[in-house]
């Protein structure tokens, strides 16, 4: 997972290049990479007998997913909760994150 952690780490580190102004901004930015890929990571719902290869690989497919989950986490420091915001003329309404995993489906069990 480190593979897909480092590139996203340095693809985000460009797009964000003028929100990072720290060491703490970076470490930051790195631990909603990995909240992201977490919480991909459980709604795909990997059995057990997958292998650590095969996650791996399979993740790769989820590089946008997490991208803007992580993008869309950054942009709402300041403001989690909040569905709207209002403020200085400026309207602002955010769109349900859960919409963001929809490309994520889960394996299933049979029984």
């Amino acid at each position: 997972m480190d593979e897909l952690q480092d590139e996203l780490l340095k693809d985000l580190r460009i797009e964000l290049a003028d929100d990072l102004q720290s060491d703490s901004d970076v470490a930051n930015l790195s631990l909603k990479i990995k909240n992201a890929i977490r919480e991909v990571k459980m709604r795909r719902n990997y059995q057990r007998d997958c292998t650590r290869e095969f996650i791996e690989q399979d993740m790769f497919q989820f590089y946008s997913v997490v991208y803007n989950l992580v993008v869309y986490d950054w942009n709402k420091i300041g403001a989690e909760g909040e569905q709207s915001h209002s403020g200085s003329g400026t309207s602002r309404s955010y769109v349900d994150r859960e919409k963001y995993f929809a490309p994520v489906i889960p394996f299933a069990t049979v029984v």
